[in-house]
């Protein structure tokens, strides 16, 4: 299964792989542990990243657009999505299962996980840490 989410951006146009300017932007995600960019209208995929740990469980888009999370077992890794960096800012370790649900706060500094190890955990994005 793959998880999805469509997401309107208008992010300057980088080099290589970057986010298109003002274009409609699919992520998708599975248990390929690959993660990829598609620019909607062309049906194109422009980047690919791997994600090596674990099959993709989710993946969600923060409120501002600026950041998406991305879910596997037993951690959720954030990412910027302007790609100035394919490296992972955060790692949210603390469930001992797979994370199967992720929700951001409304400003992005914040971010809610749940695990099949039936626990919710609460955490601050501004230093990586629980809430």
């Amino acid at each position: 299964k793959n998880a999805a989410r469509l997401v309107r951006m208008t992010m300057p146009n980088l080099a290589n792989g970057a986010i298109p300017k003002g274009k409609a932007v699919l992520l998708t995600g599975g248990y390929d542990h690959t993660i990829r960019f598609w620019e909607v209208n062309s049906g194109l995929s422009f980047r690919t990243m791997q994600y090596p740990d674990s099959p993709i469980n989710l993946l969600r888009v923060s409120p501002d657009r600026k950041l998406f999370a991305v879910a596997g077992n037993p951690h959720t890794r954030i990412y910027k999505m302007d790609m100035s960096n394919s490296s992972h800012i955060h790692q949210l370790d603390g469930h001992t299962n797979n994370v199967t649900a992720v929700v951001f706060g409304h400003s992005s500094e914040s971010i809610f996980t749940g695990s099949e190890d039936m626990t919710i955990k609460g955490w601050d994005l501004r230093t990586g840490g629980p809430a």
